[in-house]
């Protein structure tokens, strides 16, 4: 995870880790239906060859035995493993996508030491009984952050709970994910109200570079969405799509926010490859919606980076999508709750989840 803000420490130490705790920030100076099941390889009419069939590689509502398991702590943060089999899809936790694996990973900090009984009071992960998107009762995955560093009930750290897809390194393809997120229905409040003239939150703000102090005055906020990061054994990558939704307060809105960069947590000079701002598609709060990216990589003009919410494209990018290693995937964080300038708590459920090699025919127009 990024460095973030946490350390007692010199002034300007303190605005670097302030700036780098904002997912998605850009300094200007350094700116740019049913899914159809696999069948026998088809000939296309069009060029007498075979096409291959969309193939499901996990399927999951969380319904029948699915079950969380207790904490494994770590350091500063802790794993939790999905298991049982879904009883409408028949699929298993975890899958093991490309030989990786599927879990919940909770971080409580940068610099935080935690036990399962002081991490369970600062963010936890369960699963409930709802009403879902097709308005009948589902069970679905529930996330919440309650505190960030210190008690802060503000987030400027790492401090996150995230289902991650940690997928091996051989054999990756084309890779499309989609489910299903509800996100609080106080978000827009929460994420454009905060008061930043008083307490330690003034004395951070008057350290900060002018851009970002410009930024915190406004009322910006920031709530990562879904995080896809390359990387090697050690976690050093080189290339990063990351979608987010921004608070703008002046406008009283949520916007949509996503872009390829180098920032995953390979030590390079930041470079940001493309950013695309979606204002036009609303950011739903407190109802369901449907997320969907799709990602097929190349260093050349096919590379094709593609993102809709609810049916509606936000982002169909072609070109380039390899970082400076070609290091493959292995941190794709399908759903996080990870936010930086939001007033606390944080909290959303997901339902639904699906990855496939490819569109699948219940995917939204492409």
């Amino acid at each position: 995870m990024n460095g973030l803000l946490r350390h007692p420490g010199a002034r300007a130490a303190l605005a670097a880790l302030c700036i780098a705790a904002l997912p998605g920030i850009v300094d200007p100076q350094s700116l740019a239906g049913r899914a159809r099941e696999p069948g026998p390889a088809e000939e296309s009419p069009a060029t007498g060859q075979e096409e291959q069939q969309p193939r499901p590689l996990f399927k999951s509502g969380f319904e029948g035995t699915i079950e969380l398991t207790p904490l494994t702590m770590y350091g500063n943060g802790a794993w939790q493993e999905i298991r049982g089999t879904d009883s409408e899809t028949g699929f298993a936790w975890p899958p093991k996508l490309w030989g990786g694996t599927i879990r919940l990973q909770l971080v409580a900090g940068d610099r935080e030491r935690v036990t399962a009984a002081t991490l369970g009071g600062q963010m936890f992960s369960e699963l409930q009984s709802v009403i879902g998107h097709d308005g009948t009762s589902t069970r679905a995955l529930f996330s919440t952050v309650q505190k960030g560093v210190g008690g802060a009930l503000v987030n400027w750290d790492s401090t996150q709970n995230d289902l991650g897809i940690f997928p091996g390194p051989s054999g990756q393809g084309d890779l499309y994910v989609s489910y299903w997120l509800k996100l609080q229905p106080d978000l827009l409040e929460r994420m454009v109200g905060s008061d930043w003239d008083s307490g330690w939150r003034g004395a951070i703000r008057s350290v900060l570079p002018e851009w970002l102090e410009r930024r915190i005055v406004s009322g910006w906020a920031g709530r990562v969405v879904s995080d896809w990061k390359t990387g090697d054994g050690n976690n050093a990558g080189d290339y990063r799509i990351i979608l987010s939704v921004y608070g703008d307060a002046a406008a009283k809105r949520l916007y949509w926010d996503a872009r390829g960069d180098n920032v995953a947590n390979g030590g390079l000079p930041e470079q940001i490859f493309w950013e695309q701002m979606n204002t036009r598609v609303p950011v739903p709060v407190g109802q369901w919606f449907r997320v969907e990216i799709f990602a097929h990589r190349s260093s050349g003009p096919d590379g094709r980076v593609w993102m809709a919410i609810n049916g509606q494209t936000i982002v169909d990018r072609y070109g380039s999508n390899m970082g400076v290693n070609n290091l493959p995937w292995n941190r794709i964080f399908a759903s996080l709750n990870y936010s930086s300038g939001q007033s606390l708590p944080a909290y959303q459920w997901v339902d639904d989840l699906e990855i496939w090699d490819r569109f699948p025919a219940s995917a939204s127009p492409h």
